[in-house]
């Protein structure tokens, strides 16, 4: 955040530019749900302890979000049902 915002102080960020910051975060070597748990976190943590201390005029990152997909739950290769998966099955048939 400090390499991104140097010339630019807290309260000067804009709120576009704290959501390009993050979202610019998300790479291949860091997924959402990092950026989200840690980076977003701690982002709004910081700005809404300076917001509470009158440091600056608003949280900016309060209304960011990251959405985060969720992971597809497949059956591991060759693995069958099991006993009880399946009697509840031929039950409902």
């Amino acid at each position: 955040m400090q390499r991104e915002f140097a010339d630019v102080g807290a309260d000067r960020i804009t709120e576009d530019a704290a959501r390009k910051w993050v979202h610019g975060l998300v790479t291949e070597e860091r997924r959402a749900i990092t950026v989200r748990e840690v980076w977003l976190s701690s982002s709004r943590r910081v700005f809404g302890w300076a917001r509470e201390h009158k440091r600056i005029a608003q949280n900016l990152f309060k209304e960011v979000r990251v959405d985060v997909r969720r992971r597809v739950q497949t059956r591991e290769e060759g693995r069958s049902f099991t006993d009880a998966e399946a009697s509840t099955i031929l039950r409902q048939a």
